[in-house]
């Protein structure tokens, strides 16, 4: 089973936070995490991430894959501001998103 991302509540995965992305796996040729998609409604959509964007910085940190990214992930707490790095159509974007807390079952 792989990682999802930061998707679903706190009890699974550990997240404290939610960020709103799904990696897009079997693409690993380059450092980085992949965006497969991107949820409406969450800090990735609010801070303008898009399906394609590669993140390669997360608060000036290299991300080398999606296992270094969950690391740097589970380290914020809702309401951290983030600044990250992402890689669209060749140029670097730097954007940043406020973490907010996962979503409860049923919410």
């Amino acid at each position: 089973d792989r990682p999802r991302g930061d998707e679903g509540p706190q009890g699974r995965g550990g997240f404290r936070v939610r960020f709103g992305v799904r990696p897009e796996f079997g693409d690993e040729s380059e450092p980085g995490v992949l965006v497969g998609s991107v949820t409406e409604g969450t800090p990735a959509h609010a801070a303008g991430l898009q399906e394609g964007d590669r993140i390669v910085k997360w608060k000036g940190e290299q991300i080398e894959d999606v296992r270094g990214w969950m690391e740097l992930l589970s380290a914020t707490e809702s309401g951290d501001e983030v600044k990250l790095t992402v890689l669209r159509e060749g140029k670097e974007v730097v954007l940043s998103v406020t973490l907010t807390a996962p979503a409860r079952d049923g919410e």
